[in-house]
């Protein structure tokens, strides 16, 4: 078994909201990059958790667009 194989694809259709949805994929984002950085390169789990990373900033990216940060609240443009 990989390590994608125990995890679902995430959907809109599976979470409550956007929020939900956003929270599990920055949880499951720390968790593949903590693992990530204590595989070797050419390990099976690596391909599988740096193809999971880029998964969850693809879905994400579209939706931290909408997510103002501190900064971005602050500004006075």
């Amino acid at each position: 078994m990989n390590a994608t194989d125990h995890r679902p694809e995430l959907s809109l259709n599976q979470h409550l909201s956007v929020w939900e949805m956003r929270s599990d994929s920055w949880i499951a984002l720390t968790d593949d990059a903590a693992r990530l950085v204590d595989l070797p390169r050419d390990a099976p789990e690596f391909i599988d958790r740096h193809a999971r990373i880029e998964a969850t900033l693809s879905r994400l990216t579209p939706i931290e667009s909408f997510w103002p940060s501190p900064d971005d609240a602050c500004s006075t443009k």
